[in-house]
């Protein structure tokens, strides 16, 4: 019925018992949907966007146990119903919308959540962790979110993305907590690929971008402008390498055109090959052009694989460093000029778990400067200096700083 007249549905479509796909797209005129909907106990899909006199969901939502697609986009629903056999659910370009139930992260099945434009909303509430994307773009009004932003941290989930962009009245405090979760979900990340053996294509498997013009503390190096430069010791894969954080601060305030914005990462060698990563969207094209005006922080995690071979096979096996580059640059399209500014750049080296223990250089052999990311404890580990947390050593970024750079020498 997508794109007719229709004003309101019968009762008694609680008689439709196989129903499994309704499709009401674009009915301008529907008002109402009737309580008897809830009894169609087959339902699996529900399309209403652009209902845009639609103002109510009935009761008992949750009783529709099969729904997975829900579109609520362009409505003017303002009580969004908790229904949890939901996996896709979209409510996107909704005015009227606020605040989120409470109650949506207790949706084991969601996996996609569309709230992009919705410019009256405040808050984002806790999460579930089966969670892939989430895209609050353009919320205007948003301020918060919650503390954490996922209630637990999944362990087997691989690609996933939270697009934060566009958000003016986003808090510092907000900001924090989505690049606290990057780094939790970049560990666990680690992990995960470890338990599938690799043998994934070069590919971003986690990004998220916010508004910001800062990069994390937790990244261990960075640089301003593009392009930043290191060396890798001998044997520098011994502690098993197994994906890279990589993060950019870029300027759109004199841009133009926002089409189709791109983040690429550059890995080069001395033969002239390099590795290049799409690090993240700020704008999709469509028919909508966002005039973004503000810096953007871009984080994103890769698997290291091709980053490996690549330096294996182009690298002579002797005992020197190696001299290597991250080049970030933003694309808006094919034949045109990019008007956006990389401000600064930076990565960190991510390492599985250690099983073999592997002597750490010490710290007068580390050439270049780097940032410091925590203090001894007496216990031997690392404390975070934001908040008093300990880390054992070699695992993340404290790791890094140590193996990243230093003076070639013998064996």
């Amino acid at each position: 019925m997508d794109g007719t007249a229709i004003k309101e549905l019968p009762c008694d479509i609680r008689n439709l018992q196989r129903l499994v796909l309704l499709n009401m797209k674009r009915c301008k005129k529907l008002k109402r949907l009737p309580d008897s909907l809830v009894e169609l106990k087959t339902l699996e899909e529900l399309l209403l966007s652009g209902c845009s006199k639609l103002k109510e969901f009935p009761q008992n939502g949750k009783n529709l146990s099969r729904l997975e697609i829900l579109l609520l986009d362009e409505t003017a629903i303002e009580k969004i119903p908790t229904i949890f056999s939901v996996r896709r659910l979209c409510l996107s370009k909704n005015n009227k919308l606020t605040v989120l139930p409470d109650l949506i992260n207790y949706c084991p099945k969601l996996q996609w959540l569309d709230l992009k434009h919705c410019e009256n909303l405040t808050h984002v509430p806790q999460l579930p962790p089966t969670l892939q994307c989430l895209d609050v773009r353009g919320c205007s009004s948003l301020k918060t979110i919650a503390k954490p932003l996922v209630c637990s941290m999944p362990t087997e989930q691989i690609h996933s993305k939270f697009i934060f962009t566009h958000c003016k009245k986003l808090e510092q405090a907000a900001k924090e907590e989505i690049a606290v979760y990057a780094k939790q979900k970049c560990q666990l990340l680690s992990s995960a690929l470890k338990r599938c053996n690799g043998g994934f294509a070069p590919e971003i498997l986690f990004d998220t971008s916010f508004p910001g013009c800062e990069i994390p503390s937790w990244v261990c190096h960075d640089a301003i402008g593009s392009l930043v430069e290191f060396e890798l010791p001998p044997h520098w894969n011994h502690n098993r390498l197994s994906g890279i954080v990589l993060c950019v601060v870029v300027s759109l305030k004199n841009s133009q055109n926002h089409a189709n914005l791109m983040v690429k990462f550059s890995c080069e060698q001395k033969s002239g090959e390099c590795i290049t990563w799409k690090v993240g969207n700020l704008i999709e094209q469509d028919k909508e052009v966002d005039r973004v005006g503000l810096d953007h922080v871009f984080i994103g995690y890769t698997n290291c694989l091709d980053f490996i071979k690549l330096l294996e096979d182009q690298v002579p096996r002797k005992c020197a460093t190696t001299k290597a580059s991250l080049e970030f640059s933003v694309t808006t399209g094919i034949g045109e000029e990019a008007r956006f500014e990389v401000l600064r750049s930076g990565f960190s080296f991510v390492f599985e778990p250690e099983e073999i223990k592997v002597p750490v250089p010490r710290n007068e052999d580390v050439k270049g400067k780097c940032k410091t990311n925590g203090t001894s404890s007496a216990n031997g580990c690392l404390k975070d200096q934001p908040n008093g947390d300990e880390s054992p050593k070699g695992h993340f970024e404290t790791c890094i700083e140590s193996y990243i750079t230093y003076e070639a020498h013998s064996s």
